[in-house]
């Protein structure tokens, strides 16, 4: 599965101003609610909350990932919070995140969530791409260049 078949219009805020890391994680689990990817708002909370304990989901460079595993999960989803002046998501290197994902992932499927989470860190690993999507002002723009360079880049990786 690829990151753009899991992009969708409905699952992507683009946000100008600031916000915490709780008010992030409800809004984003909001937006998988609305599109239907989990069955139960609480318990898909409770694991996104079990899983931030263990430690930062903010890998660095301005990046979180976000995700909670468990059975209240319908399908597999992807949500996405773009925040042009940053978040606080407690990440090891200090710095604010501006571009947040979440995932739905079903239990049984840890393996998806690993190669989503690969796709992620492939995609946004040149940091002129991560900066022009950091400040990105639609939605649609957004799909599109993801769609764009993940295409490019694993084009690449499979012609060595």
């Amino acid at each position: 599965m690829t990151i753009a078949e899991l992009l969708r219009e409905n699952e992507i805020v683009i946000k100008r101003s600031t916000c915490s890391k709780n008010e992030a994680i409800d809004l984003l689990i909001g937006l998988h609610n609305k599109a239907g990817d989990i069955e139960n708002v609480e318990v898909f909370k409770e694991a996104v909350l079990e899983r931030e304990s263990r430690g930062s989901t903010a890998v660095g460079k301005g990046i979180a990932v976000s995700y909670g595993v468990c059975a209240c999960v319908k399908k597999p989803g992807f949500s996405v919070l773009i925040s042009h002046e940053g978040i606080d998501y407690d990440s090891l290197d200090g710095k604010l995140s501006h571009i947040i994902f979440m995932l739905s992932i079903p239990e049984g499927e840890d393996s998806l969530r690993l190669d989503i989470m690969l796709r992620i860190m492939v995609i946004f690993s040149d940091a002129k791409f991560y900066e022009s999507m950091a400040k990105i002002n639609t939605v649609k723009d957004f799909i599109q260049a993801v769609s764009d360079e993940e295409n490019e880049k694993y084009v690449k990786w499979s012609e060595r």
